[in-house]
């Protein structure tokens, strides 16, 4: 947002910048849709086409949407209600987008907010890993750890299937679009691939996958610049699927029922996470306590994520930039800022 709305050096990319901005999310929710339904195949799940109760699915589903809606400003705060907070921001967001140019007293008077906010949780932030230690540790000593990780392995393959035959499908695609062969491109991202999956963080990875997109791939520097950073944050597929794979092994793992309208809440509360996700290393850990509180699961669960994203936040990082680096040379290619023969 701050490099579209603030960088006048982008306009020549505007619509283009539009695009990305209404493609990558779209994609997002489209890659979750489809880790789903695969996990649902590959995981020990009870699903069921028909709701167990009276009510409709159609009913349900209706309803799952109405509830999306908060009814004030003040009572989602009050009570934690996650999904209305990210409501409300991204309404806020949206109004604010449309109304910057009219009104720069008022941007300027909300970025000094929004500054004096963000310094409060830079310094809460600062105390996050040693309050997350000791309730990890808390959780472990009071529990039967043994049986509790008897089989952590189980989300772990699930993340690793589910994502190889994503990247599988859209590589495909890819070369068929730019005819271009898949696993070449793969080698082109290689070095970019190497820093996510050991650091875990596409932000390390900012300056190398600047360079392999535009000295190795062809795309044109004014594309790259703009697109790159929009998409590190409108399209954290990795970690998607990593939200996927554990909420539908906790699913298994408790006996939960799952039907449709429990499936689009877990897609829709998924995508809408993810874009509430920085870009930095153990940000699922934070954003999983969200979604257990939503989804009723006990507070072992986090222990077990811990285990799990000390193998998996990497590797979730280097798939999720494999897959936004093909739909950057995706949109390269049709606004013809791709070099096609390099």
């Amino acid at each position: 947002m701050t490099g579209i709305c603030g960088d006048k050096n982008t306009e020549p990319l505007s619509s283009k910048s539009k695009r990305i901005f209404i493609r990558m999310p779209i994609m997002l929710i489209i890659v979750t849709a489809m880790g789903y339904l695969l996990s649902l195949v590959l995981s020990d799940v009870t699903f069921s086409a028909h709701s167990n109760n009276s009510e409709s699915q159609t009913g349900r589903i209706a309803q799952m949407l109405w509830d999306l809606v908060p009814e004030d400003v003040i009572t989602p705060f009050q009570d934690k209600n996650y999904i209305h907070i990210l409501m409300i921001a991204l309404i806020l967001g949206t109004a604010i987008s449309v109304i910057r140019d009219s009104y720069p007293e008022l941007i300027a008077s909300l970025n000094g907010i929004s500054q004096a906010f963000m310094s409060v949780t830079a310094k809460i932030c600062s105390f996050v890993p040693v309050y997350i230690f000791c309730f990890l540790l808390s959780l472990i000593i009071t529990s039967d750890e043994r049986q509790l990780l008897s089989d952590v392995w189980k989300p772990v393959l699930l993340f690793i299937i589910i994502s190889g035959i994503m990247i599988a499908a859209i590589y495909i695609i890819v070369s068929i679009r730019i005819k271009c062969s898949g696993l070449k491109l793969l080698k082109l991202f290689l070095p970019t691939l190497l820093i996510c999956l050991t650091t875990g963080s596409p932000i390390a990875a900012y300056s190398t996958n600047l360079e392999v997109l535009e000295k190795r791939c062809g795309v044109s520097k004014r594309f790259a610049r703009v697109a790159l950073p929009l998409s590190c944050n409108l399209y954290g597929a990795g970690s998607a699927l990593y939200m996927v794979a554990m909420v539908m092994y906790f699913a298994g793992k408790y006996s939960v029922s799952i039907d449709i309208s429990w499936l689009m809440t877990a897609i829709l509360f998924t995508v809408m996470l993810i874009f509430a996700c920085p870009p930095v290393p153990c940000s699922t850990l934070i954003i999983f306590s969200v979604f257990s509180k939503q989804f009723g699961f006990p507070e072992e669960c986090m222990v077990i994520l811990a285990m799990v994203d000390i193998v998996v936040d990497g590797l979730a990082t280097a798939v999720g930039c494999a897959l936004r680096n093909a739909e950057l040379l995706l949109e390269a290619n049709l606004y013809d800022e791709l070099d096609k023969p390099k």
